[in-house]
This record gives C-alpha cells, structure tokens and sequence, in this order.
C-alpha cells in the first residue's frame, strides 16, 4: 500500500496522472492522494510508540550514563524503567500488561535507536578496580610525562605475568534438539603454566620467561619452545622475588644495554616485582622503573589490554588441537612446543597488536585522554532536562561502583554447647546464656538440667581432663625449678 502511494504520488506530481484517475487506477482514496501530495498529514507511517521522542532520548541517556558508570543495563532492566516511568507518571498503557513493555518491545527499542546502542557481552571487573579515578590516573600521566618525553618507543617495555592453563575451555557445538548436557570428550585439568612476558613501544616482544611448578627442572621440558625462553621452576609456580630478578638480569637487562639513550620499564605494584637489585640496576643503566596506580592494569598495562587475549585465544586453539589427538593433561615436557606453535599464529599481527595497546594505554604516541575518557567524569554537571533528570540516578551510581564497607558491627563470638541431636531456634540464641524461670542454667532456652545424664557425665569428664591437665603443668613447672635451683648450688 505504502509503495502504491509513492508511485502515485511521484506520478501525479510529475503531471502524468490525475487525482481521479490516481485512485481509480490503484485503488486509493483520492483524499488519501492529496493529503500525500501536499504533505498535510506529515506524521510517521505505523502506530506511535508508547514513549515519544524526547522520553526515548532521556531513557537513552540514562542507559549510556548507567553504561559509563560500569552498570550496564539489560533488556529486562529497561522494561522495568520504563514501568516505572509509567506508573509514577499515572499513565496506563493498554498495549503493556500493567504497564510492563514486553520483550518484542524493547527489540523495537534497540533496533529504533542501533546507531547509539547496542547489545554487548559484558566483562565482569573487581570493585577495587572501578574506585580507580581521574585523579590517580591523572597523577600517574603527569609523572611518567617527564620521563617518557623524547624517548623512542623501542626504549620503552612493558612487563606482565599471566598463565597458560590446560583447559581449552567450552564452545558452541551441533547436537540434537532438546539436549540438554551436551558434552565434548576432552581431557582437562586446573593445572597452568607462569610465564613472564615483555613487549617495547615500538611492538617487539622480548623473549618469554617460563615458570613451572615443581621442585626440579628437566632438560626435556625446555626442548622446542621459541627462541631465547628461559625456563625456571618454584614450589608455588607464581613470580617470586628471586625469579624476578632472574628475569630482569636474563631477559630485559640484555635488552636494554643494547639500546642508547635512557629507558623506561613500566609494570605492575606487586610486591614481589620490587626489588632493591633490580632498581639499583635500573638506575646504573639509565632506566626508569615506572610502576602503574594499584588496581590499574585493565587501564594502563598495554600487555593487559591488547596483547593477552589474542595471546590467550591463540593458545586455546593450539590447545584443543593438541588434546584432539593426545590423551590426559597437557605435560611440560609438551609445553615448550605448544607456546612456540601459539606465538607463531599472533606473529602476523604481533606487531601491531602490541603498538596499538601502547596507543590504547596512552603511552605511545602520548595520550592521557585515552583513560581519562573511559573512566566516569565524577565533574560531570547537568545541563539539559535529560541531564537533571539522570542527576539522582547518577549518585546513586557514584556510590554503587565505589561501594561502601559494611556497617555491620562485629559482635564478638560465644560458643552455644547444645547437645548433640537437639535443634536450636532463633528464640534460643536471644535467650542463651541465662537462667530459666525456675533458675537452672540452660543453653538458649534449652535446659541442661534436663539433659541426658551421658551429656552431663561428659561435661563433668571434661572438668576433671581439664583440671588434671593444670595440675600436671604445675607439677612439671615445679620439678623444673627443683632442677634449675639443684643446678645452681652445684655450680656455685
């Protein structure tokens, strides 16, 4: 119908057709015509939504400003608002059961609004993580500038541990309607591998550094795995201070006397990455030991931005084809091979992979609006109806992503001896402790009077181990200062 109504209408307005013969030749209304002709009726073709246009704008700015904050909205949290909109503006919408838009709706609504929202996975990140603000990133900016001026970006290295672990994780695949547990044969464990990665500026990665867990390493476990590894072993199988330093004087050392000029090495706060000897060698080589804000490596380690998820991705592939054909656990002495063949498929894009984590870090080239950007502007005023209206979602907002610590005093902790097979109620905890009505000693409102004779002959036995036990260490104590005073008469 709708195209119809184009086709007549550029044809009558070219002059071809007529308003009568228009209608009469397509079946249309010739009232119908004229509105289209001469534009009377310019509303939108369809039924109107339920939110017009400046409602819509305002619920898309609360969706993207709940989005910055680090509390992205679901489908389900949409339609909710907009009922509550609804009920707390008094309308009543008979196209929604009481007033909750239904799921074909809220499809409507993204695909409306594509070009400024869209459905993503999310990626869950620690609360300690979202406190990070503008003022601790822009401190971290403000010093590494000074250093960081005129410094090639092959001077520049970025260090991170991560690990390699043996299960290759689930994927999507084809079974039969109706299955429930769909299930994969392939050998698995909690089991991984330390390893030490470093990358300059200009998007060369240094050689890997390997750490296994074990008390002895052997020769077979190095054998095959990419040029220039070093493989070391601990109990615990984490970077520790001495493996760290291992690290630094085989691995970055080396590479920085190779340069000219002064250095920047940036990494992680851990404790276990600061060492007296790495930064006294630092600083006789002309290199800047840079740490990042704790809580920060999501936003400013570029090896944590851009690098380990094609890294981890890679490995994953390398690892399901491995166990497709080899049975049990991955084994160190496989190990070296499987990380070589996993460097090989990121090595084409290896390169700039690692330079456009710099860029997205800020580093190289120079960029702090490159965080800034992406943390939430807690200077942000409004300026608009729709930001007066989103003002109180957003404290809320505020307080939710820092989060509070609990108010809840901690009370101090008494022992209930209740007799074993006897319940207990809340009644009991509320009264435990005190005498009954006709002051026996009770447990809650349990009253040992009452109690088997073996549970009191128990408590009784207890007393009497309790109080031998006391008078044996006062008998010890004494024999020892017989002793002692013996000894002393004998010297003197």
């Amino acid at each position: 119908m709708i195209r119809k109504i184009l086709r007549k209408q550029s044809a009558i307005k070219s002059g071809k057709l007529t308003y009568r013969k228009a209608s009469d030749q397509f079946g249309v209304p010739r009232s119908t015509l004229e509105n289209k002709v001469n534009d009377t009726n310019p509303g939108s073709i369809g039924k109107p939504s339920v939110l017009d246009k400046a409602e819509e704008d305002m619920l898309i700015h609360g969706i993207l400003r709940a989005a910055h904050w680090g509390f992205p909205f679901t489908s389900d949290d949409i339609r909710y608002v907009v009922k509550g909109y609804l009920d707390k503006s008094g309308r009543k919408e008979k196209r929604f059961a009481q007033n909750l838009p239904g799921m074909e709706w809220s499809r409507a609504f993204l695909k409306r609004h594509s070009n400024v929202l869209s459905v993503r996975l999310s990626e869950n990140i620690k609360r300690q993580r979202a406190e990070v603000n503008h003022e601790a990133v822009k401190l971290y900016f403000l010093n590494i500038e000074e250093a960081i001026v005129n410094i090639p970006p092959s001077n520049v290295v970025n260090y991170d541990e991560t690990n390699l672990c043996d299960d290759p994780g689930r994927k999507h695949v084809i079974v039969r309607r109706g299955t429930k547990h769909p299930e994969r044969v392939m050998d698995s464990s909690k089991s991984s591998v330390s390893i030490m990665m470093a990358a300059s500026g200009d998007g060369d990665l240094l050689p890997p550094y390997v750490l296994y867990k074990s008390e002895h390493l052997w020769d077979t476990w190095q054998e095959g795995g990419p040029k220039g590894t070093r493989y070391n072993r601990n109990r615990s199988g984490w970077f520790d201070l001495p493996v760290f330093e291992d690290w630094f004087f085989t691995i970055v050392l080396p590479y920085f006397k190779s340069k000219e000029g002064p250095k920047i090495m940036v990494g992680d706060n851990l404790s276990s990455h600061i060492s007296l000897r790495v930064i006294e060698e630092c600083e006789r080589n002309n290199i800047s030991y840079i740490l990042l804000p704790p809580n920060s490596t999501h936003l400013l380690q570029p090896l944590d931005v851009g690098f380990f998820k094609p890294l981890k991705n890679a490995w994953r592939a390398v690892l399901t084809k491995w166990k497709q054909t080899t049975r049990g656990p991955i084994s160190k002495d496989a190990f070296p091979c499987l990380l070589k063949d996993t460097l090989d498929q990121i090595s084409t894009n290896k390169k700039e992979n690692i330079q456009n984590a710099f860029r997205a870090v800020g580093l190289i080239p120079f960029n702090p609006d490159k965080v800034l950007n992406k943390l939430p502007d807690k200077e942000h005023s409004p300026s608009n109806s729709a930001d007066a209206w989103s003002s109180s979602f957003e404290e809320m907002l505020k307080s939710a992503r820092s989060g509070r610590n609990s108010t809840t005093n901690t009370r101090r902790r008494r022992k209930l001896n209740v007799p074993p097979g006897r319940s207990i109620s809340s009644r009991d905890l509320r009264n435990g402790g005190h005498n009954d009505d006709r002051g026996e000693p009770t447990v809650g409102n349990i009253d040992l009077s009452e109690s088997p004779v073996e549970t009191r002959r128990d408590s009784n036995e207890g007393t009497k181990r309790r109080e031998e036990d006391e008078s044996q260490k006062i008998s010890s104590c004494k024999r020892r200062l017989k002793s002692y005073k013996r000894r002393s008469r004998i010297e003197s």
